[in-house]
């Protein structure tokens, strides 16, 4: 559901894509770009219990097995998050300087809609957090099973 979602909230966006003038565009082509990229980092990006989605702080990771040549901190792994929250931080800024004009030019509550990657990228970021912290409980759950069989 994480997932689709922000796909789903592009369809606004495109049609503002489509139907304006070149500035409201520019900000639909962030706020597309942004949720798709939310959406990209929610289904390929893995949940690690060793850390967190936008952690600023490195941590030990398990070593990979050698059969999968995958690099597995790459640099989509490593820049697309911050790059996500630059752009959502630009249409936060002009969703402010949008909020209180009043102009034909602009779309009539328009700067709710610069709001949407924002908030899509704040539950992406809360839900894989609690999905790491729900894998850690498990993991832990699972060393403290009983080894031994019968009673």
């Amino acid at each position: 559901m994480l997932t689709l979602l922000p796909l789903v909230l592009t369809l606004p966006f495109s049609y503002y894509l489509l139907t304006s003038r070149p500035s409201i565009k520019l900000l639909s082509l962030l706020s597309i770009t942004s949720l798709l990229s939310t959406s990209y980092t929610m289904w390929f990006i893995p949940v690690s219990p060793n850390r967190a989605p936008l952690s600023l702080f490195k941590t030990k990771r398990p070593a990979k097995p050698a059969f999968l040549p995958i690099e597995d901190n790459g640099p989509i792994e490593q820049a697309l998050p911050y790059l996500n929250l630059g752009i959502c931080a630009l249409l936060c800024l002009a969703a402010a300087g949008l909020k209180g004009k009043k102009s034909q030019a602009w779309p009539e509550e328009f700067w709710v809609f610069l709001l949407l990657p924002t908030v899509m990228l704040g539950m992406v970021w809360v839900g894989k957090k609690w999905m790491t912290d729900v894998q850690q409980g498990i993991g832990e759950l699972q060393g403290m099973r009983y080894g031994y069989k019968g009673a």
